[in-house]
């Protein structure tokens, strides 16, 4: 742009530095790669990322993170004789552009070689509140539809709350003798004031309405 070249949709993106053809080859590519490998020390040739890409994404698609179509497009391979009516198109459609990359972002944790911190607590969180709402009750297949990572704090405790409050009306343990001093608190978790007794005790009971008519919802 400053020499004054019109920028376009069809401008390449990057080009040789001796303008005779109009983009990169893989050549100039791989021996770009390779001087950045030997300038940190090591022996490898540039092959060696595709092969790192590969197995990885290998990976991820044993965990059901990315189609193997995906992969095989990605590597630049031509596929089996479905992908000729799949990913091996002329053009892909924009539906399965949006989904491969979800399916690559849902996979980056497999390519990626460090792990930042913010990543590295996302994933304690989400194994926190698996482990809390196996505790309460919740069975496995009950947790695998809930998106634990999208999941607030406010609507965690809620789905917790309404667990605990209908297990404790399963046992036919609707009433709770407490401290006056924890009314407050019972009241704010979902328990319904009943009475006052003596020696600053009161009783609280589970709401029928909260058990019957709000089940875990999925998110």
């Amino acid at each position: 742009m400053r020499e004054g070249e019109e920028i376009g949709p069809e401008s390449a993106v990057v080009t040789p530095k001796q303008r005779m053809k109009s983009f990169i080859r893989d050549v100039n590519v791989g021996d770009t790669i390779r001087k950045a490998i030997r300038k940190d020390g090591f022996p490898w040739r540039p092959y060696v990322l595709r092969s790192y890409f590969d197995t990885q994404l290998m990976l991820a698609e044993s965990k059901g993170l990315v189609f193997r179509d995906y992969r095989q497009f990605w590597m630049g391979h031509k596929g089996d004789i479905e992908s000729r009516y799949t990913t091996n198109k002329q053009k892909l459609p924009k539906s399965v552009i949006e989904d491969m990359r979800n399916a690559y972002k849902r996979s980056k944790e497999y390519l990626q070689t460090t792990v930042s911190e913010a990543a590295s607590e996302e994933k304690i969180n989400e194994a926190l509140k698996k482990q809390m709402f196996l505790a309460v009750g919740f069975k496995e297949e009950e947790i695998e539809k809930i998106d634990l990572a999208n999941l607030s704090n406010e609507e965690f405790q809620n789905l917790v709350r309404q667990r605990l409050l209908g297990v404790m009306q399963n046992n036919g343990n609707r009433q709770k003798v407490i401290s006056l001093d924890d009314v407050e608190r019972f009241i704010s978790e979902g328990w319904e004031y009943v009475a006052a007794l003596h020696n600053d005790k009161a009783i609280v009971k589970t709401p029928s309405s909260s058990i019957t008519n709000h089940q875990p919802r999925e998110i």
